[in-house]
């Protein structure tokens, strides 16, 4: 499909090669070897259990055959779906270094909170934990509340009150695309289908 780039829209960022993280070696793909001809096809059944346990909402107006095709897709990539924190896998190879602006710490006392919040956030804190998302820290230099939001579904998610913190760190600059002109691009492209898709949360690692 062809890209159309808008004028002094950046296309690359070249890096000296100390920044480089992690790198793997590129190795030519068979094309003698369809796609086809690799993946494993999975029957039916298997498809249909397969997004009834992850609760995936399909649309009705397909046909056998596009549903079929679409059910293999996401079969296919299943690994990058998570439905609970247990599911979800850290990238063990990347740590984002977050720059201070100064020394100077940051403390901030808990937001006073009812029991039963008390509770499910120390159940959150424990789940995220055994999920190896987070761990736990030797000072408290920088201690920020926490406290929980109601969800559309009625369970409470975890936040945690960064405004402090975040004015210590040097910002980074990260040029984002205008969702306007996103919407404008793939509407030219006159799409059939849109997918959406529920992220649950975030998990990210700094030092």
């Amino acid at each position: 499909m062809a890209k159309v780039i808008k004028r002094g829209q950046p296309v690359a960022l070249i890096k000296p090669l100390g920044t480089v993280v992690s790198c793997s070696t590129f190795h030519e793909s068979d094309e003698s070897v369809s796609d086809q001809e690799q993946r494993v096809v999975e029957s039916p059944e298997v498809l249909e259990k397969f997004v009834a346990d992850y609760k995936m909402k399909i649309n009705p107006n397909l046909t056998k055959q596009q549903r079929l095709q679409m059910l293999q897709l996401l079969y296919d990539y299943r690994d990058v779906f998570a439905r609970d924190l247990m599911e979800m896998k850290r990238y063990q190879n990347f740590q984002l270094d977050l720059e201070t602006i100064s020394n100077r710490k940051y403390y901030r006392r808990q937001y006073k909170l009812s029991e039963v919040d008390e509770n499910e956030i120390e159940r959150q804190i424990q789940e995220m934990l055994q999920a190896d998302v987070i761990h736990p820290a030797n000072d408290c230099y920088y201690n920020s509340p926490v406290f929980l939001v109601q969800k559309r579904d009625g369970s409470k998610r975890l936040v945690q009150d960064l405004r402090g913190i975040n004015d210590l760190i040097v910002p980074k600059i990260v040029l984002l695309p205008i969702i306007n002109e996103i919407i404008d691009h793939v509407m030219q492209t006159k799409p059939k289908f849109w997918n959406s898709f529920d992220m649950k949360s975030g998990q990210g690692q700094g030092h």
